[in-house]
């Protein structure tokens, strides 16, 4: 099977938010949001109420920076990374594994160096031995028989992730 696309800025956003360890990172950020904000209650309460909403005005710009710094990262790499820019091809082989071809060259991976794979509403990822690298295929760009074509052979080749 072959997909050619143009990756968009809302398929890279959309699947940050199903990588490996998300879950505990986006934990451990409320609870130091919840932290700064205990703090600043009780300076509030206990010290000094300029001190108090100064250092709950920069929790909230905190908490918002956490949200939108990864989401900007992710925009601007889309933009400006030149492996990104033009249509990419994907060649899906029961033998071979996956062959991508992007504007600035081409790679070839085989099943065997794949670990899993992660199906959510708007796409597929197929994970690499390390969980931070994946395959992104966006659903947009495919037939529901293509799409029913790459489940049955990533089931048959990935392990679900």
């Amino acid at each position: 099977m072959e997909l050619r696309f143009r990756l968009a800025e809302n398929d890279v956003i959309d699947a940050l938010r199903v990588l490996p360890g998300r879950a505990w990172n986006k934990f451990l950020a409320l609870l130091l949001l919840f932290l700064l904000g205990v703090v600043g209650a009780a300076v509030i309460e206990y010290s000094s109420a300029v001190a108090g909403w100064l250092w709950l005005a920069v929790s909230v710009g905190i908490g918002i920076a956490m949200y939108e710094v990864p989401r900007t990262q992710v925009r601007r790499t889309v933009r400006h990374d030149p492996s990104l820019q033009g249509e990419l091809l994907y060649i899906f082989s029961m033998d071979e594994g996956i062959t991508c071809v992007f504007p600035t060259g081409r790679s070839q991976v085989e099943w065997r160096a794949y670990t899993g794979y992660k199906e959510t509403a708007n796409s597929f990822l197929v994970f690499l031995s390390s969980s931070n690298k994946y395959a992104l295929i966006p659903k947009r760009i495919m037939s529901p028989e293509q799409i029913a074509q790459l489940r049955s052979l990533l089931r048959t080749k990935a392990p679900t992730d």
